[in-house]
C-alpha cells in the first residue's frame, strides 16, 4: 500500500495566496519514523518517495483549505511527490512529518505531525486512549501502551 503525505494542518497566514487560487512551493518536508513503525519507502518511482529520516525540498501545491474558497483565510501545503509505503497493509503505522516553509520575503514556518494509520482492532483501542486523555504526553503514552509499540 501506498500513500501520499499531506500537511493540511498546515495553514498559511491571509495573503499567501489569493482566495481561490493556488501556486506552486518548495517546502522542506520529510518523513522521520522508528524501527516497528511500519513505514517504509515504496520501490517504485523513487522520484516521488518521501525523503526519509531528513527533509528535502519538495514541489507542493499550495491552496485554499477544502470548503472554505479561502474565506476563512486557512491555505493548506499538499506535497504530490511525498509518497511512503507500508510494510504490511494490516498492521498500524506511525510516523512524525514536518514540512518548513523558508520562501523569501515571508516568515519561515514549520508544522510537525503525528501521522497514525489505524487497522483493524488498533481502531478501537485508539479510540480509548483518545477519549480517556486530556494531555498530548498523555494521549502518546497511552497509545504506545496500548497498541504495544515499542521504541
Amino acid at each position: 500500500t501506498v500513500l501520499n503525505l499531506s500537511h493540511h494542518a498546515y495553514c498559511f497566514p491571509t495573503g499567501t495566496v489569493e482566495p481561490c487560487k493556488r501556486r506552486d512551493a518548495d517546502p522542506y518536508v520529510g518523513a522521520f519514523t522508528f524501527e516497528g513503525s511500519n513505514v517504509v519507502a515504496p520501490h517504485k518511482r523513487p522520484v516521488h518517495r518521501v525523503a526519509m529520516q531528513t527533509m528535502v525540498q519538495t514541489r507542493t501545491a499550495v491552496h485554499p483549505q477544502k470548503g472554505a474558497a479561502g474565506r476563512m483565510g486557512g491555505m493548506c501545503c499538499s506535497p504530490d511527490n511525498a509518497r511512503f509505503a507500508l510494510a504490511d497493509p494490516s498492521q498500524s503505522a506511525f510516523l512524525w512529518s514536518v514540512a518548513r516553509c523558508c520562501e523569501k520575503g515571508e516568515t519561515p514556518r514549520t508544522c510537525v505531525s503525528l501521522q497514525i494509520l489505524l487497522a483493524g482492532a488498533d481502531v478501537e483501542a485508539a479510540r480509548a486512549v483518545v477519549m480517556a486523555t486530556e494531555t498530548p504526553g498523555d494521549l502518546l503514552r497511552g497509545l504506545q501502551s496500548a497498541l504495544e509499540i515499542t521504541a
